[in-house]
């Protein structure tokens, strides 16, 4: 029987979630391209049809992964919600999606000490750009004040940043998020 186009894209779906899935739990080291096959079901064979290995297979997580942060991101900026409320929802994605934030922060350290993954090093440094950038244009929408713009903006910057990298350290609610960005807002 011969496999169609839609089957191949299927296919290479299937091996992308449940790559995801095993990366979540047991991380890249602890993953092998073995495991991923036969969690799918298939052969090795199959999986080096569509991926040229783990490390293909990784990056390629990461980048999903990424491009759902930052749709996630941009829908709530593009939202009719006030400033308070889009930017409580944008801080506490990373603890909505604590496993997926971790993933990515891993990338950081992974492409230090393989140099195949280091192109992510990139791409994570040009969500943090986008990140500041997305911040300004929410700020700015809400007319605040242009001298005001950047040291608030480097605020939220690093309060997602923390919570990015501390989500499962402290359990902090989107009600202290809610409450700290209210008081950032009066100052504004």
């Amino acid at each position: 029987m011969k496999k169609t186009k839609e089957d191949a894209l299927k296919t290479k779906q299937q091996i992308l979630e449940v790559s995801h899935k095993l990366f979540l739990e047991k991380g890249y080291e602890g993953t092998s391209l073995k495991e991923v096959v036969e969690a799918c079901g298939m052969s090795r064979g199959a999986a080096y049809w569509h991926y040229s290995g783990k490390d293909e297979l990784y990056i390629e997580v990461v980048r999903s992964v990424l491009e759902e942060i930052k749709y996630d991101k941009q829908r709530i900026a593009k939202s009719k919600l006030n400033l308070v409320a889009k930017l409580t929802q944008i801080l506490v994605l990373p603890l909505k999606d604590a496993a997926n934030y971790r993933l990515v922060n891993r990338s950081l350290d992974l492409g230090n000490h393989y140099p195949q993954l280091m192109c992510l090093n990139e791409e994570l440094q040009q969500a943090k750009a986008d990140l500041i950038i997305l911040f300004e244009d929410i700020l700015k929408a809400e007319n605040v004040a242009a001298r005001k713009i950047k040291i608030v903006t480097h605020i939220l910057y690093y309060l997602f940043e923390g919570l990015h990298y501390n989500a499962n350290q402290r359990k902090i609610t989107k009600k202290e998020v809610k409450e700290m960005i209210e008081q950032l807002a009066e100052t504004l």
